[in-house]
C-alpha cells in the first residue's frame, strides 16, 4: 500500500456541479449526505473518510441581467482666452452593456466616464 499515493499525483480540486440546481429563489443548497457521496466518489476505492463535520454548503446567487445605458462625459475643461468648443464631444462608445442584478438596472440610467479634465485648453495639434 502506497501511503503517499495522493501528494505524489497532482489532483484536480473537488468540482460539484450546481448547473441542475437553479432555481428562481436563489440558493442551492448541498447538504452533507451529497457532498460527502461527492467526496467519496473523488477518492480511491482504499480510502475511508472517518469524519466530516460539515454540515451543508449554501450558495446564494442573483440571476445578471444586460442593460445597454449612454455613456456620460464626466469633464472640467477650460478654454483658453478666445478658445471654444466648435462641436459637441464624440464618445465611442456612446453606449455600453452592463450586467448586473434587476434591482441595480432598473435604477440605472446611464454610466459616467472619468474625470477629464483640461485646463486654459488651447485645442489639439
Amino acid at each position: 500500500m502506497r501511503l503517499f499515493d495522493y501528494s505524489n499525483n497532482h489532483l484536480s480540486p473537488l468540482t460539484i456541479d450546481v448547473t441542475q440546481n437553479f432555481k428562481q429563489k436563489g440558493e442551492i443548497l448541498i447538504n452533507s449526505d451529497q457532498l460527502n457521496s461527492r467526496i467519496k466518489h473523488y477518492l480511491k476505492s482504499t480510502t475511508v473518510v472517518l469524519d466530516n463535520r460539515s454540515d451543508s454548503i449554501l450558495i446564494q446567487y442573483e440571476r445578471l441581467r444586460k442593460k445597454t445605458v449612454p455613456v456620460k462625459l464626466y469633464s472640467k475643461i477650460e478654454f483658453a482666452h478666445q478658445y471654444m468648443l466648435s462641436d459637441n464631444i464624440k464618445l465611442e462608445p456612446n453606449r455600453v452593456n452592463v450586467f448586473g442584478p434587476k434591482k441595480v438596472l432598473d435604477k440605472l440610467r446611464f454610466v459616467s466616464t472619468e474625470l477629464l479634465e483640461a485646463k486654459k485648453s488651447e485645442g489639439y495639434d
